[in-house]
Order: structure tokens, then sequence, then C-alpha cells
């Protein structure tokens, strides 16, 4: 069996995957038939071999391979890939293509990526073998019904305008909003998640978990960070989901910095920033008015940084986030 898993959205490909994975009675990714593999510097000779493996105490070999497609993405630079990265990304899709079909029917393999485009060359060269799903980023109406359809799985209601209000509160992080409705459907004071159950709930919640944390990182505030950042690691966030929730409150700080050099009121202000009048505009301007324009991208820079030494494996994820944490509180 092959599968592509695709797109912006993590929680629903992780989801996907957890959900394969039990349909394969295998438990977790440290079983002895279940092997994931790095796309980005994948030969084929080691695929082959895995993927011809006979699993010894399982019916099913699991394999997944982290980033090939992105491989293949259409460079940008100028230039563009040079005549030699063609031809081994050509023979590899091509050798990839001709695998596939007699792989042992105990063999699944998986490929899993983030935002590809649709024209991406491998995709549509191996889109007619394999069980494509993709997993677009929600937005709006989409996360609204997302929340709702979440909460009812679990057996809870949830009134439309407090749907809107977790948004308001956890912007698009479906783990994020994932944990707070777990926490909403315990504390909730009626049969009906209602807005001020939410405002209980979550200001609590984001009192203690990421957006204290960035308030304290961008503060200098660093023995405060440090220990909100190790109680996020405790209760189980992983180090990805911390990075992607700062990159994105960095972005609502940019924004509004942008504004602020530009002179523009309040609702122009509130237009370019993206979000309705709420604790979270308040804060991305606060948090813009102490910072410069150039304070904000080098704060990027160090955001990639930790990102990159993540998905190389160069440290652990703890080490990785404590040297972000205290680069940023003294930049």
């Amino acid at each position: 069996m092959f599968y592509i898993f695709y797109g912006s959205d993590d929680f629903s490909r992780h989801e996907a995957l957890q959900k394969l994975m039990a349909e394969t009675g295998i438990n977790n990714l440290t079983d002895s038939s279940a092997t994931v593999l790095d796309g980005k510097s994948l030969t084929m000779e080691q695929l082959a071999n895995v993927c011809h493996s006979i699993p010894f105490f399982a019916s099913q070999r699991l394999v997944i391979v982290e980033g090939l497609l992105q491989r293949f993405a259409p460079k940008r630079a100028k230039n563009g890939p040079s005549s030699s990265e063609r031809t081994i990304s050509t023979a590899l899709a091509a050798a990839l293509e001709a695998m596939i079909p007699g792989m042992p029917a105990s063999t699944v393999l998986i490929l899993v990526d983030g935002d590809i485009k649709s024209n991406n060359p491998l995709l549509k060269r191996l889109h007619p073998l394999a069980k494509v799903r993709g997993f677009p980023g929600l937005k709006g109406e989409q996360l609204h019904d997302w929340i709702q359809d979440k909460v009812t799985t679990k057996g809870g209601r949830i009134s439309p305008a407090a749907a809107r209000l977790v948004v308001d509160f956890a912007g698009a992080n479906l783990w994020s909003i994932s944990n707070e409705i777990d926490k909403l459907l315990l504390y909730a004071s009626g049969p009906t998640i209602s807005e001020s159950d939410v405002r209980e709930t979550m200001s609590y919640s984001r009192d203690t978990s990421e957006f204290a944390m960035v308030d304290a990182m961008m503060a200098r505030r660093t023995d405060v960070a440090q220990r909100l950042l190790h109680q996020l690691l405790d209760e189980g966030t992983k180090a990805p989901q911390i990075i992607a929730f700062v990159v994105r409150e960095l972005g609502l700080f940019l924004k509004a910095r942008e504004a602020l050099d530009m002179k523009l009121g309040p609702n122009e202000t509130q237009a370019k920033v993206g979000i309705a009048p709420s604790y979270r505009l308040d804060k991305a301007i606060r948090h813009a008015k102490a910072c410069t324009l150039e304070e904000i991208r080098q704060v990027y820079g160090m955001l990639l940084d930790a990102d990159i030494s993540l998905k190389t494996g160069a440290m652990s994820e703890e080490l990785t986030l404590d040297i972000l944490l205290a680069d940023v509180c003294r930049r």
C-alpha cells in the first residue's frame, strides 16, 4: 500500500497517520516494524532495502518518508537546479515509480510532507499510484466548523460565538485548539460551551502557556520564559509546535510594527494585523511598540536557525529550544 499525506495542517496529518498506524497494528514509531526515513537525503537503495524487508513480528511493515516531495519542489533561485541535480531527481523519481508496484503486500509506504504545491513534479508523477490526502491549513468558517465537529465528536456542544472566541484566543493552531477543547469539555458550566466558559478557561490557559511564554521571551524575562517553556514540554507540547506558535505570534508583531511605522490609525492597524479587536491585537501592538522592525526580523532569524537544528537533528529538541529562548531574551 502506498500513501501520500501532505499539507500545512500538521495536526490533521498527524491524526491521519495515527489512524493508519492503528489499522496496520503498529502502536508507535519505535516499533521494530516501523521505519522513519529522511527524504531530503534518502537514496533509492536505502528506500528499496527497507520497503522490501519482510516484518518478523508483525503482519505489516510501516515505512514513513519525511520531506521527499519538498526535495522536488521547483527551485526559486534564478539559476534553478543544476543539470546534475535534475538528473538525480529524475532518476530517483523513475526508480521510485518502478519500485512501488513491486513492493511486498506487507509494506505500507507513506510519503509525508508539508505545504507542497499541487504541481510538484514528484507528486504529479506518483499520484496515480498512491492514495493521496491533502491537509491544507484551515481558516475562517472552516476553522469554526472544525471546532464544532471536534466538540461534537467528543460528546459535547459549543455555541458558534464560543467557537469564534476559541479561534480569537488560540489562532489557527489545531494542536492548541484541541487541547483547549478538552479543557472546556471538563470545565464548562453547562451542557453547551459558552463564551463565558471560553473566557474563564482559556484566559487562564493563555496566562500559563504559549502566549505567556512569548510575552516573557519578548520582554526578556528569561527565568519566566524558561519555566513556561519547560512546562509546555512536560505537558507534551512538541518543539515544532512551539516554534510554529512563536513564528505566528511574531508575524502579528511584525505587521503591528509596520503599521506603527506607517502611522496608521486604529482601524487601519487592525486591518493590517488581520485580527479583530481583542487581547491578541492589544498584545501585538504592545510588543511592536517595544521592538524595532530590525529586532523582530532578528528574532525571525533565530527561529529559522532553531527550525533547521530540529530538522537536522543537530541537537535535542529541549536544548534547541533552550538556546533559542536564551538568544531571544538577550538579543
